[in-house]
């Protein structure tokens, strides 16, 4: 459940919310909405979604992904690597 720590940011990019789960030692981190970062441990338990649902562009960042509406683009911390 991704569901641990929720911040808003409207400038967000894929990088901003990496840096707040690193420094909260999360293992993971979502971006939803286009500007909303969620960070945790754990994810995944409603399992994967079609990839399409997130249309959102980051605030920061209009060329990236930033999830959908309740939909997390889901990446592991360190790895650069964008898992769901």
């Amino acid at each position: 459940d991704m569901a641990d720590a929720l911040f808003l940011e409207e400038s967000i990019t894929p990088v901003w919310c990496e840096q707040l789960a690193v420094s909260r030692n999360a293992s993971h981190f979502g971006l939803q909405y286009g500007n909303e970062c969620w960070i945790s441990n754990s994810f995944g338990k409603y399992g994967r979604a079609d990839e399409k649902d997130c249309n959102m562009n980051c605030g920061g960042d209009p060329q990236r992904k930033c999830g959908g509406e309740l939909r997390l683009s889901v990446y592991a911390v360190g790895k650069g690597a964008f898992l769901y």
